[in-house]
């Protein structure tokens, strides 16, 4: 190969990866903005410009400078690691933070909803404990047997047993659904949470009056941040794939109140039952989202998900596999054609 077509090659080459270097330098600017680096986007992409500078340089230096290959490849690596990390560090919380959202969304509203469980168990009275686990009984019949057939005669039956268990007076009691247009298994769901809400109230009545105020705050809490998390959730599975700015901050605000509740709820039980255990170090999963700290360990967590693999296979490509594929093929052609002229393998 003649040494004009070897200089146009390698400025194919460069350009190529040129291209690839002005994509990293957008996307690297948003990952240091995200990170709050310098304190603003032009700050951001100042130090953006620096980096993808001296990524070029070095790339250059590596193609173009004979005897400069290792040198000019090291600086391009390390250089290049940094660019990586800052272009995963937008790709990631852009793209991922749907899924990270909503994920933290569920997985706390269990949490408390599982703590004010446990909270009422262990403040109800010794006759509240008997009376529950009839009611519990009675329940789970009547849920399969709206489940088989809908609300029927036998299902009216189950009902009414359940109505004198809880003493509820007639025509006070639990609220009949008859004609609901819903599924047997939603209606069954249904009737379990009619049926949960009359008997907590009986049991608050028949628990120790200290507690009762508890029991009542803690259910409320979960009520009201389950109603919140959930319509969340909706919204966040209607949303786009890149949220808002304004959607992150919602999401992030309810998962802080459900955090908050669970602490709060964990404290005023053990208060009463010293030996109580609940996560006192629960916190926000996501509060620091956008940060460089909580990209790595998050995308480390979700390695199971293939998100985030296609997110970093982008960044490796912009990074490594193209200007990398693209200088090796270049050096490997010199190679030939000095084995050729020369009968030696050198660099060019």
């Amino acid at each position: 190969m003649r040494p004009e077509q070897k200089k146009i090659i390698k400025l194919l080459a460069l350009i190529i990866s040129g291209i690839c270097f002005l994509i990293g330098f957008y996307h690297t600017g948003k990952g240091f903005a995200e990170a709050g680096i310098l304190g603003s986007e032009n700050g951001a992409f100042l130090l953006a410009s620096v980096i993808i500078g001296m990524m070029t340089l070095s790339y250059m230096v590596a193609l173009f400078w004979k005897g400069g290959e290792k040198l000019g490849l090291s600086f391009y690596v390390v250089f290049a690691l940094i660019s990586f990390l800052a272009n995963l560090n937008y790709f990631y919380p852009t793209y991922m933070s749907r899924t990270l959202l909503k994920d933290e969304l569920t997985i706390k509203k269990d949490s408390l909803d599982r703590i004010a469980f446990r909270s009422n168990e262990v403040l109800y009275s010794q006759e509240g404990h008997v009376l529950k686990e009839q009611v519990d009984k009675k329940r789970d019949e009547l849920h399969n047997q709206i489940e088989d057939g809908g609300f029927k005669d036998r299902s009216e039956e189950d009902l009414k047993q359940i109505e004198r268990i809880l003493g509820l007076p007639e025509g006070t009691g639990i609220t009949h659904l008859k004609g609901y247009k819903k599924t047997y298994q939603e209606l069954a769901i249904i009737y379990d949470s009619l049926v949960n809400k009359a008997l907590f109230t009986k049991l608050v009545t028949m628990s120790y009056p200290q507690n009762q105020s508890i029991m009542v705050e803690i259910e409320q809490k979960k009520d009201l941040l389950g109603n919140k998390a959930q319509k969340t959730i909706t919204v966040l599975e209607n949303a786009p794939l890149i949220l808002t700015d304004e959607q992150r901050k919602n999401a992030k605000a309810i998962i802080r109140e459900i955090v908050n509740a669970y602490k709060d709820a964990g404290k005023k039980t053990q208060n009463v039952v010293k030996t109580f255990p609940f996560q006192d170090n629960i916190k926000v999963d996501n509060e620091e989202l956008g940060r460089f700290n909580h990209t790595i360990s998050s995308a480390f967590d979700y390695l199971d998900n293939f998100g985030t693999w296609i997110l970093i296979f982008i960044c490796l490509l912009i990074d490594f596999i193209v200007p990398l594929g693209l200088y090796f093929m270049v050096r490997k052609g010199d190679d030939e054609n000095n084995q050729v002229s020369t009968g030696k393998n050198i660099f060019s």
